[in-house]
């Protein structure tokens, strides 16, 4: 399982959205350099998205995750 499917995996079992938000979400938003896996003895088990956004703080625009 690479890392995509397992973080959808994760989210559908956390989450109750419908297959086709979580479809637009991995084809649209979802980036695997975004993401953090946890696994424990070869079993994905919690992940981190850290989405990139960009902030405008003072008249300054700041990239945030």
């Amino acid at each position: 399982m690479n890392k995509k499917d397992a973080v959808k995996k994760i989210w559908r079992e956390s989450f109750d959205d419908s297959e086709q938000y979580v479809d637009m979400f991995f084809s649209r938003i979802y980036r695997d350099d975004d993401a953090m896996l946890l696994v424990d003895n070869g079993i994905p088990s919690s992940s981190l998205l850290l989405q990139r956004y960009a902030m405008n703080f003072h008249g300054v625009t700041v990239s945030i995750g």
